[in-house]
């Protein structure tokens, strides 16, 4: 079987999925506070409710290039700096750098199985 350059794409930015992508996505002028839906839809110029939408998905498969891209700039993750983000999500997993919005054990177990499920 031959893969397609869609298949090879969405695997690589799979990576990364949008629930990851989205747990990312900071204001680095407010003292790194999270970005809301809106703040990621005026960035983005995607709606609202789609931003939300785009939040709760596994993979990028059923987006158009124009809404990853928009949604993963929005974001701050870009083909540049997504090594650094795996690096710091493995960092902050085995305990050196804390994530203030994981600090209880349930939403940390909860981020580390969805790492895993998309991992493999």
């Amino acid at each position: 079987m031959r893969l397609k350059l869609q298949d090879t794409l969405v695997a690589y930015l799979d990576q990364m999925p949008p629930r990851l992508t989205r747990m990312l996505a900071r204001d680095m002028t407010r003292k790194q506070q999270p970005l809301t839906n809106l703040q990621i839809a005026k960035v983005s110029g995607l709606h609202p409710k789609r931003v939300a939408q785009i939040s709760l998905m596994n993979s990028w498969g059923s987006l158009t290039v124009n809404e990853i891209d928009a949604f993963r700039s929005a974001c701050g993750v870009t083909p540049k700096n997504i090594r650094w983000h795996r690096a710091f999500l493995k960092r902050t997993l085995l305990g050196k750098k804390p994530m203030a919005h994981l600090s209880n054990r349930k939403a940390k177990t909860k981020f580390l199985k969805l790492l895993l499920k998309n991992a493999q």
